[in-house]
């Protein structure tokens, strides 16, 4: 689904359809004959198996695009984390010399 996000491709424009959904045109009442209904078949299948194309090429693609992502996501989210663990630290030890302080002034 991702690499025909990132193709451009409609997802809905891809499915196989029979025969009949060709006969009519679009918002149209009028049943075309079986020549242009054929025509109209084999250039939606044209398209259909260039946009199929178009998303095999780029599915590789958009696997190491995701997998980058997550590690990027992964490497700032540890680094968030180190980060909260430093402060943790340094407030304790800003905690204890308090301590340390008030009870040597007592």
């Amino acid at each position: 689904h991702e690499a025909a996000l990132y193709c451009g491709v409609l997802t809905e424009k891809l499915p196989k359809r029979p025969f009949e959904f060709f006969k009519r045109l679009p918002n149209r009442v009028r049943v075309l004959d079986d020549y242009h209904a054929k025509l109209r078949e084999e250039e939606y299948n044209k398209c259909r198996m260039e946009m199929l194309r178009q998303i095999c090429e780029r599915e590789q693609e958009c696997i190491e695009y995701q997998r980058e992502k997550r590690e990027k996501e992964e490497r700032y989210f540890a680094g968030l984390q180190e980060t909260y663990k430093l402060q943790k630290e340094r407030e304790e030890k800003r905690r204890q010399r308090t301590a340390r302080n008030r009870k040597n002034l007592a």
